[in-house]
C-alpha cells in the first residue's frame, strides 16, 4: 500500500472509530479486573457500527485504546473531562496543581527489556529524531530503570490501527479532525493489562517546528507545534498515564491540550514523574 493510501486509511479510521478511553485510577495500584470503556465519538453512525464496550477486534485477544491530543481552541475533550480552557479566556484560571496524575490500567512488562520504537521521519522537520529521543529520555530520567531503547529511523514504520503488529512506531500522517495535534494508539492484553503495541501519529495538517536554542522559541516553521513538546506528552500515554483536562493541571506534561509555540510539556512536573515512578520504579 502506498504512503498516500495508508494516510487516507488512517484518516477514515480515526473519523469512523469511536474514541475509547480506559477507566483510570489515581494513587496506588491498578484498577481491578478488565477495564471498561466509554465512547467519545460524536458520530452516531460510527457508534452504531461499533459497540464501544467490546474489543475493537471481535473475538481477538487484544483491545485498543486511542488518545487524541487536542489543540487549544479545538473541540472539547472526552465527556466529563472539562472544556477547552481557551473557550472563555476572560475567566480567572484556577491555581496550578503540579502534583496530580492519573494512571491507566495498562503497563509495559519492562522486565523482559526496554521498549523499542521505530520512527518514520517522512514529512517530519529536520532534527525530529533528536526531539523524539529527548521525549523518551524525559520519562527515562523520571525512573530508576531504562524504559526505552534508542529509537531507530525506518521509513517503512506505520501505525497499527486495526490489529496490533507488535512494532512500536512514531510517524507523521494526516489526521482528521484538524483539532487533533497527535494521536496515540495503544494495544493491550485485557487479561494481563500488559501493553503489547503503541503507535504515535503526528498530524501533518499542522506545521511542526523545533526549539533549536532551548529557550522557548520554536524555529524552522513559524507558528508551529514543537515536536519535543507534543511528543513528550504522547510518550506519557505510552508509559501509561492518562490525559488531564482540568485547567489546574495546565503546567503538567499530561495536560490534554496543546498550543503552537508551547514548550511547557518538554520538562516533566512532579505529578508526571510520580505517576511514572509508581508504575516502573524498582525497590
Amino acid at each position: 500500500m502506498s504512503r498516500k493510501l495508508l494516510s487516507l486509511a488512517i484518516v477514515l479510521l480515526i473519523v469512523c472509530v469511536p474514541l475509547v478511553v480506559l477507566f483510570v485510577c489515581t494513587g496506588a495500584g491498578y484498577a481491578g479486573g478488565p477495564p471498561g470503556f466509554e465512547g467519545a465519538n460524536p458520530s452516531d453512525q460510527a457508534e452504531e457500527a461499533i459497540d464501544a464496550h467490546k474489543p475493537i477486534t471481535p473475538g481477538g485477544k487484544y483491545e485498543r485504546l486511542v488518545f487524541i491530543h487536542y489543540a487549544k481552541g479545538g473541540i472539547p475533550g472526552p465527556p466529563d473531562k472539562g472544556e477547552d480552557p481557551s473557550e472563555d479566556p476572560s475567566e480567572e484560571p484556577p491555581d496550578v496543581d503540579n502534583d496530580y496524575y492519573e494512571l491507566l490500567s495498562t503497563w509495559w512488562d519492562v522486565s523482559v527489556g526496554s521498549i523499542p520504537f521505530l520512527i518514520d521521519l517522512d514529512y517530519a522537520p529536520t532534527g525530529s529524531i533528536g526531539e523524539i529521543m529527548a521525549g523518551f529520555d524525559a520519562w527515562d530520567d523520571a525512573t530508576n530503570i531504562e524504559l526505552f531503547d534508542e529509537p531507530q529511523p525506518d521509513s517503512s514504520a506505520a501505525p497499527s490501527t486495526n490489529t496490533p503488529d507488535f512494532v512500536n512506531t512514531v510517524s507523521w500522517r494526516r489526521i482528521v479532525p484538524p483539532s487533533a495535534i497527535a494521536v496515540t494508539f495503544t494495544w493491550y492484553n485485557p487479561s494481563t493489562l500488559k501493553t503489547v503495541d503503541c503507535d504515535v501519529v503526528m498530524n501533518t495538517k499542522h506545521k511542526w517546528g523545533i526549539d533549536e536554542d532551548g529557550e522557548g522559541t520554536v524555529f524552522v516553521l513559524e507558528g508551529a507545534f514543537d515536536v519535543c513538546n507534543i511528543f513528550t506528552h504522547e510518550a506519557g500515554h505510552v508509559v501509561g498515564l492518562a490525559d488531564l483536562y482540568d485547567e489546574s493541571y495546565r503546567e503538567l506534561t499530561m495536560f490534554g491540550y496543546g498550543s503552537k509555540g508551547e514548550t511547557q510539556k518538554i520538562s516533566l512536573e512532579d505529578g508526571d514523574k510520580w505517576g511514572c515512578q509508581e508504575l516502573y520504579d524498582l525497590p
